[in-house]
């Protein structure tokens, strides 16, 4: 079925019968043509100008002035003039990165490092900005490179919707241990979904699949075969729980940089490889080690609310008892616990 949109630069067509890709927490995307007869991809967003108080969608004018390498083009992006639904209108890619690995198998450390290194490469292009919803199936190939889709509708999100709005928009398995608790996402948060980005390109699943909120915050990660030792310290580091501890992403992008081109070798290099090796035993051993301290920190952290909220219901029992005994008796006389209840 062909719907048409028009938003504030153009007009488009878009056909529901044509899906581009899975169904993601902030859209669908379909296969659509724009005035001139060109194929584009419509990208119709969860949310209506109801939940954004009729503010416009500034993604186009933000990204439509600039030249990209490894960002997705937009084309237009906004309010549909009839419907009052909110569209992206980018550029057509060839395939996802999450249908490649689907269709193809896993990729060599190698090939994965390479992947890895363009998407590092986008995060860097637009510096200023936080992706928030980095995973897979936003990561297209268009003109021979692998490149950065979405930029930028994750944060309109943050910015517009409810907290419990947004937990539903989250992709859980590539979503940050500080996403599901609400926290401000930084470039730290990007740097966690492109882990486990990693990690989906080696074994074909990303880490945590089974229940994603608590193991993303609590448990440490799968252990992985990788041909590269640098490379499995690497993803290691970037799927450390907490954010401050992840390396940044200059540092990310001269690694994966060296890894791409340096392929690792036995033979005159094997020293090197043997202190690569070692280097990720560590890395693994620290991340399970802050995995394991987190969650002690988030039970302990749980058991102090549980118990807070005890002593809530007990003063409150108390009061109300009072109140009985002090209408029967009222010379009655009790003694204070005021200093108990500020203990907590």
């Amino acid at each position: 079925m062909l719907i048409t949109i028009k938003l504030p630069t153009g007009t488009y067509e878009y056909d529901t019968t044509k899906p581009l890709g899975r169904r993601g927490g902030f859209g669908q995307v379909y296969l659509g043509r724009a005035s001139d007869g060109s194929e584009v991809a419509v990208k119709k967003l969860h949310i209506t100008a109801a939940d954004v108080a009729h503010r416009e969608l500034r993604i186009a004018e933000e990204f439509k002035a600039r030249s990209y390498q490894y960002i997705i083009p937009f084309i237009d992006a906004g309010e549909d003039a009839d419907t009052g639904d909110y569209f992206v209108v980018m550029n057509k890619a060839e395939m996802s990165l999450q249908g490649t690995v689907d269709s193809n198998g896993v990729l060599s450390a190698t090939d994965a490092a390479a992947v890895l290194l363009q998407i590092s490469k986008g995060l860097l292009e637009v510096g200023e900005l936080v992706h928030r919803d980095l995973k897979p199936d936003n990561i297209l190939l268009h003109e021979g490179k692998w490149k950065i889709a979405d930029f930028g509708i994750a944060r309109f999100f943050e910015e517009a919707t409810a907290s419990n709005t947004l937990k539903d928009c989250l992709s859980p398995f590539y979503a940050a241990p500080e996403q599901w608790r609400f926290e401000r996402a930084t470039h730290a948060t990007d740097i966690y979904a492109l882990g486990c980005i990693g990690f989906f390109l080696l074994n074909g699943t990303p880490p945590f699949t089974r229940t994603p909120e608590v193991q993303h915050q609590n448990e440490a990660v799968p252990a992985f075969s990788c041909a590269d030792s640098r490379l499995h310290t690497l993803l290691n580091m970037m799927l450390r729980k907490l954010p401050e501890t992840r390396p940044a992403l200059s540092r990310i992008h001269d690694l994966l940089t060296n890894i791409s081109e340096e392929r690792q070798q036995a033979g005159a290099s094997d020293s090197l490889a043997m202190l690569a090796s070692a280097g990720a035993k560590v890395a693994e051993k620290e991340q399970r080690l802050q995995a394991e301290q987190t969650a002690k920190e988030q039970a302990c952290k749980a058991r102090m609310k549980l118990t807070a909220q005890a002593f809530e219901i007990l003063f409150e029992n108390i009061e109300r008892l009072w109140g009985k005994i002090h209408a029967q008796a009222p010379n009655a006389q009790r003694i204070t616990i005021s200093h108990l209840k500020n203990t907590f």
